[in-house]
């Protein structure tokens, strides 16, 4: 019955706003089967709206990775080409 705990704590951690994604990663679960578990739990719409949040932060720290990456190999083209 493993499982069992497992979905049980996955409600859990869901029912505290946690993100599928973060769920999965805590459990060492498929994110599939977690989302499988949680989808009939509803998130409040502060959960929601924190959760959003740090989809947006998440994203301007790969946009800003990214960036320092392309100016890393346009710096090092640059002295290549020296």
């Amino acid at each position: 019955m493993a499982s069992r705990r497992l979905k049980e704590r996955a409600w859990q951690l869901r029912e505290q706003g946690m993100s599928i994604s973060d769920i999965a990663h805590t459990l060492s679960a498929s994110k599939s089967t977690v989302s499988y578990w949680c989808r009939d739990i509803s998130l409040s719409k502060i959960q929601q709206q924190l959760l959003a949040a740090k989809q947006h932060q998440a994203g301007m720290l790969g946009r800003l990775r990214a960036a320092e990456q392309k100016r890393a190999a346009r710096l090092n083209d640059i002295s290549r080409a020296r």
